[in-house]
C-alpha cells in the first residue's frame, strides 16, 4: 500500500473517531441524569471509554453526590488513561461514602497506575478493613508491598 493511501486511511480513521466522540457529546449534552447514566453505562459495557466519558461527566455534574456516577466515571477515567482525573473523582467518592469497597479498590488501582504505591496500599488496606478477605485487595496490596520493597509484610 502506498504512503499516500496509508496517510489517507489514518486521516479517515481519525476523523471518524472525532465524529463518533462528538456524537456522544451531543447525545449526552442535553440529557437528564438518568439518560446520561444509561448512555454512559452502555458505552462502558461496550468498552467505549471515549464516548462514555462525556455522558458520565454530565451525569456527575447533574448529581454531584451520586456515588454510582462517581464509580462509573472514576473507572472510565482510569480505563481511558486519565488517571489524575480518576483519582480526583474516587477520592471524592471515598470522602462521601467510605464504606464503598469498590471505590477503594478503584482508587488503589488508580494510585498504583499513577506510581503512588503508598497511596494505593492505603486504599487496599481500607478495602480490607471493610472486607478482610477481599482477594483483589489482598493481591494488589501484596503487589504494592513488593514494589515498596516490603514483600514479607
Amino acid at each position: 500500500m502506498s504512503r499516500k493511501m496509508l496517510k489517507f486511511l489514518r486521516i479517515l480513521l481519525l476523523s471518524n473517531c472525532w465524529i463518533i466522540a462528538n456524537q456522544a457529546k451531543r447525545e449526552c449534552s442535553s440529557s437528564d441524569f438518568d439518560e446520561a447514566m444509561a448512555l454512559g453505562i452502555r458505552y462502558t459495557r461496550m468498552g467505549n471509554w471515549q464516548n462514555a466519558v462525556p455522558c458520565l461527566e454530565r451525569a456527575h455534574r447533574l448529581k454531584q453526590d451520586n456515588t454510582i456516577a462517581m464509580i462509573y466515571l472514576g473507572e472510565t477515567y482510569l480505563k481511558s488513561g486519565r488517571v489524575k482525573e480518576s483519582i480526583k473523582v474516587l477520592e471524592l467518592l471515598q470522602r462521601l461514602e467510605p464504606q464503598k469497597i469498590t471505590g477503594w479498590l478503584l482508587l488503589g488501582s488508580a494510585k498504583s497506575r499513577y506510581g503512588d504505591n503508598e497511596g494505593a496500599l492505603i486504599a487496599y488496606n481500607a478495602a480490607l478493613a471493610i472486607e478482610k478477605e477481599n482477594i483483589a485487595a489482598l493481591v494488589n496490596g501484596g503487589t504494592c508491598l513488593r514494589d515498596l520493597g516490603q514483600p514479607e509484610a
